[in-house]
């Protein structure tokens, strides 16, 4: 049984179990509770099927991370936890305030331009090239999102290109073209995680060898 008293779940997969009835979602939440309680449940069937092995994979790597969290903690405490105000260095100590102030506030400016560029509209050169990558992209799903991710992104025109090139290769890779592209990620999903990036997956034996393509998100 594992030690941790929690499960997570990932806003970032409501989109799939969107495409799961209810019955098929509930069939993957409790498989995900009996996983994480050690119970070793058998996978749903079908679609419900593929979400939870994904899902598993997760988390069996958060649980991992967990561990090593606490285990870290653990040899801290052996050796005294943080130390104590008084056991800082003079060095550390003599620092002045000022300097510090400063530094606060040029990270503080920092942060409002970035805030503030993030914040602006897109640009007309932006905006078309995110019309590029939204009448190429094969699954038209919450655009709003997608222009916010571009938005995020401001790419130049180079690295405008380097997206576009990346998703005509994708558009040929096996995965996105098995039942229709059902398993094709968002718009705005593909852009956040960089997946441009991506290099083309081996042939897969079975559809369960396809979701090892799938990235798993790094998470503590």
């Amino acid at each position: 049984m594992s030690e941790r008293k929690s499960l997570l779940l990932y806003t970032e997969f409501y989109e799939e179990f969107q495409q799961l009835s209810d019955e098929e979602a509930g069939q993957v939440i409790k498989a995900l509770f009996l996983e994480e309680l050690g119970e070793n449940p058998a996978s749903p069937t079908g679609a419900a099927g593929l979400l939870f092995s994904i899902l598993k994979r997760i988390l069996h790597k958060d649980r991992e991370k967990y561990k090593s969290v606490c285990e870290r903690n653990r040899e801290n405490g052996k050796k005294g936890g943080r130390p104590r105000k008084s056991e800082v260095s003079a060095s550390s100590s003599q620092k002045t305030e000022k300097p510090k102030k400063a530094e606060k506030e040029t990270e503080k400016e920092k942060e409002k331009e970035k805030e503030k560029e993030s914040l602006s509209p897109l640009s007309p050169r932006e905006e078309n090239s995110f019309e590029r990558f939204w009448n190429a992209y094969p699954r038209k799903t919450a655009k709003a999102r997608a222009r916010e991710a571009w938005r995020k992104l401001r790419p130049d025109e180079a690295l405008t290109e380097k997206i576009l090139r990346g998703l005509e290769e994708s558009k040929g890779w096996e995965n996105w073209q098995i039942e229709n592209g059902r398993y094709i990620p968002s718009p705005s999903q593909w852009l956040e995680n960089e997946r441009w990036e991506d290099r083309p997956p081996e042939v897969r034996k079975s559809l369960m060898e396809e979701l090892a393509f799938f990235d798993v998100p790094e998470r503590l």
